[in-house]
């Protein structure tokens, strides 16, 4: 092993006996975060806020909802590279997030295994939900953004579990549970999306009290 090696190991050691590595670590990634995401919205608001928005917009919104409902509780479908729970760690008493790519899931063990409010699952959320939902209480805030993109991420027999995920998620009684799905702009009634149409029509069955919006390419599903 090179001396560069050898101090670098020296230093993680030594960090972690102290309590310091994983506090340091998730500085340098929060101030990285920081430092693209104000790159990205200052590019978005120049273009014009085309769709879709970065994502520290998308948390932006996640976050004014947990406030305005009292949620604490966060389940996310589709972890991918981990930046929403990270992001927004702070926020919520519990988390749970389901990636059903090996690798990504296991990067975000490595990254944020450290978590102990955060709940790091594989597999499809299709049949994990059905096992999460059930043990949660009070508000919860769920973030759907579990679908088939190019890169890492993996593809079951579908591009997308949206029309499962909601037939568990509004089976549910309602209460104060916000639903937050990511990517309106795909919902046209392909490639395993629903319409919009056919979205509300399903909401109004399960949730005729509740609101259905859309805004900056997401689709809100809330409590009057």
């Amino acid at each position: 092993m090179s001396l560069a090696l050898r101090l670098r190991s020296a230093v993680s050691q030594g960090l972690r006996a102290l309590g310091l590595y994983y506090p340091l670590r998730d500085a340098r990634r929060d101030w990285r975060f920081a430092r693209r995401s104000r790159a990205e919205v200052a590019a978005w608001e120049k273009a014009g806020r085309p769709t879709p928005p970065p994502p520290a917009i998308k948390h932006r919104v996640i976050r004014d909802h947990a406030s305005r409902y009292q949620a604490r509780t966060l389940v996310e479908t589709g972890t991918f590279y981990g930046d929403t729970p990270f992001a927004l760690r702070g926020v919520f008493a519990e988390m749970h997030s389901i990636e059903l790519a090996p690798a990504l899931h296991q990067l975000a063990v490595s990254e944020m295994g450290h978590l102990g409010h955060l709940h790091l699952h594989l597999g499809d959320s299709a049949t994990l939900l059905p096992r999460i939902v059930p043990g949660l209480t009070g508000p919860v805030l769920y973030w759907l953004d579990g679908h088939f993109c190019t890169g890492p991420s993996a593809r079951n027999d579908r591009d997308t579990p949206i029309s499962t995920e909601l037939s568990c998620l509004l089976a549910r009684p309602a209460g104060q549970d916000v639903i937050l799905i990511d990517d309106a702009r795909l919902f046209t009634g392909r490639d395993g999306y629903p319409d919009l149409a056919e979205l509300r029509d399903l909401i109004r069955r399960h949730r005729p009290a509740a609101t259905c919006e859309v805004a900056l390419d997401l689709i809100r599903i809330a409590p009057v």
